[in-house]
């Protein structure tokens, strides 16, 4: 629980009004809301997401903190937390705050013991606390993994994307490569490569950016006019040195990152793979948001050898475009389309793993479904130069609902709505 006032810009008014009335998927958040008290039940230390999810395991509380648009509404903010909540084993208590942007979760709370006073009774009662489950029986999404299905399912845990939505847990088991690379397309600060290093504890990782920013698009390319444009995302502290870039986020693994700068139609050249003595991907992370960054990435990573069976592919960016333009026909978009491209020219069979790729649960019966989360998707590679499947299962109705429903997605494209994100 964030105990200190935050700035002006992160507050948001604990009266916000509803989202979306009407919206059949708010009736839990709404229901626990009516259920809910003034107060918190403890306070909670701020951790980044990797040690969230251990906490979930090993702790008795622990806290999320929500992105700004996720404070919008009551709505929102709750609904984002119990999500987190149903992949938590240990989280049966919520505590909730737009105010302080905070979702802190227990094992256990005394509700008639609620804290009210410190650290100020304004900070204490913009809280809200009951238990998890009020409202609807909460799904329990959290499954024990081993081995390296653990360190798959703890990238989709914990890696949320630019909208704080992470897309656990696996939702199958598969034949994944036992070890291997770990290869970042898209860098920037090293904010979420530092993350894989630590749950690939064992990995060297290859980290591919031009660390000037974001470069020029190719006439007429889709993007993100305010956002996605030159220069965006320059690391602001990276250090260049004999052809390298060093980044203070990553300065506790050195020995395990080499950096390659550079635009990737230039950097990704043909045996630069076997100059630089790299092995078979275990993982590889696309974050480079242009679908020309996305296509250049795979296919040199696919000339190379690199990827192979049981390779697992992660994209930031797979919905962002689609949600931009209100479009079902997702692989017609950025790194979506790059990765149904590749699956063509090399004849791959993916399977989706983890986030909205698959079939969305059951939402169309029941007075209390499941509303559409997620954001990253990942694919296993099954096998190369048999067959083409690009792995997305999701059907045209199920992506529709995603544009519609989905919080994040719909505020790309919605204005009237009270989470609408302003990136154009």
């Amino acid at each position: 629980m964030i105990l200190t006032a935050l700035s002006t810009e992160a507050r948001v008014s604990h009266g916000a009004s509803i989202m979306v009335p009407g919206n059949a998927y708010y009736a839990r958040a709404r229901g626990w809301l009516e259920d809910s008290q003034p107060g918190y039940c403890a306070a909670t230390n701020d951790a980044n997401e990797l040690e969230s999810a251990a906490r979930c395991e090993t702790h008795n509380k622990g806290n999320w903190l929500l992105m700004s648009y996720q404070a919008r509404s009551w709505e929102s903010a709750i609904s984002a937390c119990q999500q987190r909540c149903a992949l938590c084993s240990n989280c049966r208590f919520l505590s909730v705050s737009l105010q302080m942007r905070d979702c802190s979760w227990f094992r256990s709370c005394d509700l008639e013991q609620l804290h009210r006073r410190a650290p100020t009774p304004e900070i204490a009662l913009s809280f809200r606390s009951a238990r998890a489950a009020v409202g609807h029986s909460a799904p329990r999404l959290h499954v024990q993994w081993s081995g390296v299905h653990r360190q798959h399912n703890l990238v989709c845990r914990t890696q949320g994307g630019g909208f704080g939505s992470p897309s656990g847990p696996l939702l199958s088991n598969f034949s994944a490569l036992q070890a291997g690379d770990i290869y970042q397309f898209g860098v920037a600060e090293g904010y979420s490569l530092r993350s894989l290093l630590q749950i690939f504890d064992k990995s060297k990782a290859w980290a591919f950016d031009t660390f000037q920013g974001m470069p020029d698009t190719e006439s007429g390319e889709e993007t993100f006019q305010t956002t996605w444009k030159r220069g965006a995302f320059r690391p602001s502290a990276a250090k260049r040195s004999a052809g390298a870039v060093r980044l203070p986020m990553l300065s506790q693994f050195t020995s395990r990152v080499e950096t390659i700068p550079g635009v990737f139609k230039n950097s990704l050249v043909p045996g630069l793979a076997a100059q630089r003595g790299m092995d078979p991907a275990a993982y590889v992370d696309i974050d480079s948001d242009l679908f020309s960054s996305a296509k250049d990435a795979l296919d040199w990573l696919f000339r190379e050898g690199l990827i192979v069976q049981g390779t697992v592919i992660g994209y930031d960016d797979y919905w962002d475009l689609a949600c931009k333009q209100r479009s079902a026909q997702i692989e017609m978009h950025g790194e979506a389309m790059a990765h149904a491209k590749i699956s063509a020219k090399y004849k791959v069979s993916f399977k989706c793993i983890c986030g909205p790729c698959a079939p969305l649960p059951p939402h169309s019966t029941g007075s209390d479904p499941a509303q559409p989360w997620g954001w990253r998707t990942y694919f296993v590679v099954e096998s190369i130069g048999e067959r083409i499947n690009s792995g997305l299962t999701m059907s045209s109705a199920d992506a529709h609902h995603f544009l519609e429903y989905h919080s994040a997605c719909r505020g790309l494209w919605d204005r009237n709505v009270s989470h609408w994100l302003g990136i154009e």
